[in-house]
C-alpha cells in the first residue's frame, strides 16, 4: 500500500509563493500522470509570470494559476486512490494480500489459483474480470488530456452552446477524450505540411513558445491586422497562422477542418500553454473583438 496517498492543497498560491507539483498533489503512483501533472502545473503559470513580470498583463492574471489547476490536481488525486483500491481488489483474488502475507502461504494461494476445484474457477472468473476494470488505468486518455480549464484566462462568452463534452466521454471521462477547439481545452494534435511534399509538423509544434497564436484560414486576414493592432495597443505578441489551400499551412489530412469548430474566416486563439484561449466562429470586427478578449484574458477586464 502507498501510504498518506489522499492529499490535495485547496489554495496554490500567496501573495508571495506559488506550490505546484508534488508539494500540493500526494497520490499513489497509480496511472503513471504524476510527473506529467507536476510539468502541467509548471506549463501552466510560467507564461502567466513572465506575461505579468514584463507588465504585458495584469498581476490579476496568475490568481487563475489556482482556479484551472486546482481541479486537475483533485481530480488525479482521487482518480489515483480509485485505481489503487480496484488494484487492492486483484492483488487479493492472487493471493498476495492481505499486506504482511508470508511466503509460505502465497505459494499456497498460487497453486490454489491454478487448481482444477470450484474455488479456482471462481478465482479465475474473478482475475479475468478484475482485468478488464484495468482498461480504465490502462487506457485514461480523457484523465489524461480531457481537462477543461474554467477561469476569466478563457473566454466562451462567444459560445452559442455551453460545452457538453461527447457520449463517449459522459459514459466514461476517464477513458475517452475527443479533441476539439472549445475555449478552456486543449489545442488538438493535427499534421500539417506544404504545399511541396516535405515533413509535416504538428499544431502543437507551431504553437506555444512563449506567445499567443492565432490560427485562421480562408477569408480570415483581417485577423492578422487584429493581432497587429494588439501588438501596437497592448505590447502583446499574436503569431497568426494560415491553414488551408494556398495559405502557410495545408490541411494535410482534412483533420484541422473537422476538428477546428468555426468556419474558414473565423478563427482559434490559443494561450502560450497550448490550451484554447478563445474562437470566433466567422469573420467580422476582428480589431475590436480581438482586442475586447485579450484585455479579458490578461486580466484588465472581467
Amino acid at each position: 500500500m502507498h501510504g498518506g496517498a489522499f492529499q490535495i492543497r485547496e489554495k496554490r498560491l500567496t501573495k508571495r509563493s506559488y506550490c505546484l507539483g508534488d508539494a500540493i498533489h500526494r497520490h499513489p503512483p497509480t496511472l503513471g500522470l504524476g510527473s506529467n501533472t507536476c510539468i502541467q502545473d509548471a506549463f501552466n503559470l510560467a507564461w502567466k509570470i513572465a506575461m505579468v513580470e514584463k507588465k504585458l498583463a495584469h498581476p490579476s492574471l496568475l490568481s487563475t494559476y489556482n482556479t484551472e489547476r486546482q481541479p486537475v490536481g483533485a481530480d488525479l488525486v482521487t482518480e489515483s486512490n480509485d485505481i489503487l483500491r480496484m488494484d487492492v481488489g486483484s492483488w487479493g483474488i492472487l493471493g498476495l494480500q492481505p499486506y504482511g502475507i508470508s511466503e509460505e502461504d502465497m505459494k499456497k494461494n498460487k497453486l490454489g489459483l491454478i487448481a482444477n476445484t470450484k474455488e479456482g474457477r471462481e478465482r479465475r472468473k474473478a482475475i479475468r474480470e478484475a482485468t478488464k476494470l484495468q482498461d480504465r488505468e490502462l487506457h485514461a486518455l480523457g484523465t489524461a488530456m480531457g481537462q477543461r480549464y474554467d477561469s476569466f484566462a478563457v473566454d466562451a462568452q462567444d459560445e452559442v452552446e455551453t460545452f457538453r463534452p461527447s457520449q463517449r466521454e459522459i459514459e466514461s471521462p476517464q477513458q475517452h477524450y475527443e479533441p476539439g477547439t472549445y475555449p478552456g481545452r486543449r489545442l488538438p494534435h493535427v499534421w500539417l505540411g506544404k504545399k511541396v511534399a516535405g515533413p509535416l509538423i504538428s499544431t502543437l509544434d507551431i504553437a506555444g513558445k512563449g506567445q499567443f497564436t492565432l490560427f485562421t484560414s480562408i477569408g480570415g486576414e483581417n485577423w492578422k491586422e487584429a493581432a497587429q493592432s494588439i501588438k501596437k495597443d497592448m505590447g502583446v505578441d499574436i503569431k497568426v497562422v494560415g491553414i488551408g489551400y494556398g495559405l502557410e499551412w495545408e490541411d494535410t489530412y482534412l483533420e484541422w477542418a473537422a476538428k477546428c469548430g468555426v468556419e474558414e474566416d473565423g478563427c482559434v486563439l490559443v494561450r502560450p500553454d497550448l490550451f484554447v484561449a478563445w474562437r470566433a466562429h466567422e469573420s467580422g470586427r476582428e480589431v475590436e473583438r480581438l482586442g475586447k478578449v485579450m484585455k479579458k484574458i490578461l486580466g484588465y477586464a472581467k
